[in-house]
């Protein structure tokens, strides 16, 4: 094992918006593990022990897989416990509910742990669910059918949502759903529609078929859409992220601006970079020499300038997750 990250954090307060959390993982010795990092002095802590991965924000807690399970910690780390059988854990907004693919389909639990529902779907692993914006459905996709279905969870009724439809997230205000959309074995784009949309209906799309566009997110204020375009050959750096650019899509002016050029996609993983409360930075997994991922910040604005968040290149640190 040959982490060497600190655990300085533990011995002073400070604030949660500066706090990141995200997967580290050491491909010399096949380990992986949730970190936290203090964005003001640089500080990491390891959240827990190998094999712990996809760490989130839960209010002041934080949420991860361990294994097949999914796990609850307090920001000190000490306090953690099990919730339950599951992968891929996302947060509702009000950080109320937790869900997580289970192996019949999808477990939606409360803040303290408490099982609310197991719903039996077929879904895809690839793609993670998401909470609609009222958070009584739960989104998932079926490979088979190529559909994404909502499931409201609390009257138990599935209605499907929308063919080749990936990651359907709500607008910080809920009157609109931005999503991903297109064939897997084709090019992808991103539509914004309003919350009242109906499959059959028409789409607004915000990119072109030949941009490749993936893992669309809002801003906090809903003064942005950021999206991932991906190369269409990688670098010739060996890796298993992705070569990528980062567009900043401006909601009101409607101009894009490619905000990174060295980014990493890791397949199978949502969301993939993250904007902090005060739309001040964007934070994402960049492809460093070796092929590893390392956390960089962009200041938004302040023509766009860099900052490298994490410098040992033999660590690969990727998949931030913002408060």
């Amino acid at each position: 094992m040959r982490f060497l990250f600190y655990s300085i954090l533990l011995f002073f307060p400070i604030s949660l918006s500066a706090q990141i959390l995200f997967t580290a993982i050491d491909h010399s010795e096949n380990d992986i593990r949730a970190c936290m990092l203090n964005d003001s002095t640089h500080e990491i802590i390891e959240i827990s022990l190998n094999r712990s991965y996809l760490p989130t924000w839960i209010g002041d807690k934080i949420v991860f897989n361990f294994g097949n399970h999914i796990w609850m910690s307090d920001k000190s780390t000490k306090d953690q416990r099990i919730i339950f059988e599951g992968l891929k854990p996302v947060v509702s907004k009000s950080n109320s509910l937790i869900a997580g693919y289970s192996k019949q389909g999808i477990t939606i639990v409360d803040s303290s742990g408490k099982v609310l529902k197991k719903l039996e779907v077929n879904f895809w692993e690839k793609v993670t669910p998401t909470f609609s914006f009222d958070e009584e459905s739960i989104s998932y996709f079926d490979k088979d059918r190529e559909a994404c279905y909502l499931f409201n969870w609390k009257n138990e009724t599935n209605r499907l949502f929308g063919k080749n439809i990936y990651h359907p997230v709500w607008s910080p205000d809920g009157m609109q759903i931005l999503f991903n959309t297109g064939k897997m074995d084709a090019n992808f784009r991103v539509a914004v529609v309003d919350s009242s949309w109906k499959e059959g209906t028409p789409v607004n799309y915000i990119t072109s078929i030949n941009e490749n566009a993936v893992v669309p997110i809002w801003s906090p204020k809903q003064n942005y859409i950021a999206y991932m375009i991906l190369h269409s050959k990688n670098s010739n750096v060996e890796s298993d992220l992705i070569s990528s650019n980062i567009i900043l899509y401006d909601i009101k002016t409607k101009v894009k601006t490619i905000i990174a050029e060295d980014a990493g996609f890791t397949e199978g993983a949502y969301p993939q970079f993250c904007f902090d409360g005060e739309e001040k930075y964007l934070y994402y997994t960049s492809v460093n020499s070796l092929g590893n991922g390392a956390l960089v910040k962009i200041e938004l604005k302040n023509n766009f300038q860099k900052k490298i968040l994490t410098h040992d290149k033999n660590f690969d640190c990727r998949l931030p997750a913002c408060k």
